[in-house]
């Protein structure tokens, strides 16, 4: 069962550097061209301005499929935190460290899973969808969370091949600076309802297998 809405965590303000530096190596790509991996440090033509939360998770999204680790911390707040679905943390805690997850360990973890996808035959593909009954804020101030259902293959990997995705539900709580620009400080991961255990794994599985 998914849990209320929790309160908002403050935000502090990203770093403008940053994103001034993204914005201008996207721009040196044309928005024709087909979106394609980029090298670690690159920028791709799927950015946008994170001026709204729901360009953020785009961004997100893009920025796993390109496999761009500057363009997907550059989506999360320095407070960022990730929360796994319990349920995981319960099943692999033996084995897998689901604790205190901070915005260091998600740098270190995403960079970590995208070494692993590194070879030209290897691809992201990530799918975020809209979860009835919880639509986005219409006019946020602030902060905001939204609520995405997502699938996420992961050539490679051994466990989110094509055909048996990554499936989760997102609780992702955004918070806007001082200069209007949003980021994700807060990630909660939940199985899905038909989840089937042993079958298939949630993102936070996924990530705490290259933590």
């Amino acid at each position: 069962m998914i849990p209320s809405r929790q309160p908002k965590a403050p935000r502090r303000d990203p770093g403008l550097a940053a994103l001034a530096v993204v914005a201008a190596i996207t721009c040196s790509c044309s928005l024709f061209e087909p979106r394609t991996p980029e090298d670690p440090g690159g920028g791709g033509s799927f950015w946008q301005y994170p001026s709204a939360p729901w360009i953020v998770v785009n961004n997100v999204d893009g920025s796993l499929e390109a496999r761009s680790i500057t363009l997907y911390m550059t989506s999360l707040d320095t407070s960022f935190v990730f929360v796994p679905d319990a349920a995981d943390s319960v099943e692999f805690g033996g084995f897998l460290d689901f604790s205190s997850w901070d915005y260091a360990d998600e740098q270190n973890t995403i960079t970590n899973l995208f070494a692993q996808v590194a070879a030209e035959d290897s691809v992201i593909v990530a799918d975020f969808s809209f979860v009835e009954g919880y639509p986005d804020p219409p006019a946020p101030t602030d902060s905001a969370t939204i609520w995405r259902d997502y699938e996420i293959v992961i050539v490679g990997s051994g466990f989110a091949e094509w055909g048996n995705p990554l499936r989760g539900r997102a609780r992702i709580t955004l918070t806007e600076s001082s200069t209007a620009t949003w980021a994700v400080s807060l990630w909660e991961d939940f199985r899905p309802d038909d989840y089937t255990p042993g079958e298939e794994y949630t993102w936070g599985y996924a990530k705490a297998s290259y933590r």
